[in-house]
């Protein structure tokens, strides 16, 4: 799905790219006037101009959901102690954290029970 979202996407830069120039530096009713000569709708000419974007290219631009990086929850107790390196864990690879635990004087079992905790063991 992701290739035709980005062949969807690169289609409207194609075909508003001009538009969006004309946008810039002439008043709205010359670039209107220049897109119905072009051929657009009415339609898609107030959709432009009103710089919405239309929902397939929206949906094209928009992150997959599926791909989400989230972790599972931290039981209460320990959400406090582990919370700052789950945030590290987010975006930084696990060797990364588990160096950053050992630094910070954790101990090997602390750095495991984080770990099961984040593999949702």
């Amino acid at each position: 799905a992701a290739p035709a979202a980005a062949e969807e996407d690169e289609e409207y830069n194609k075909k508003y790219f001009k538009y969006k120039m004309l946008k810039k530096m002439l008043p709205e009713g010359a670039v209107r006037h220049k897109m119905s000569l072009d051929g657009f709708s009415e339609k898609e000419i107030d959709t432009f101009l009103s710089g919405a974007v239309p929902p397939a290219v929206a949906a094209a631009a928009a992150p997959p959901q599926t791909e989400s990086r989230s972790l599972p929850p931290l039981p209460p107790p320990i959400l406090d102690k582990y919370e700052k390196y789950r945030t590290m864990k987010k975006i930084l690879p696990l060797a990364v954290v588990k160096h950053k635990m050992t630094a910070d004087g954790l101990t090997a079992e602390e750095i495991e029970e984080f770990i099961s905790i984040i593999d949702g063991k």
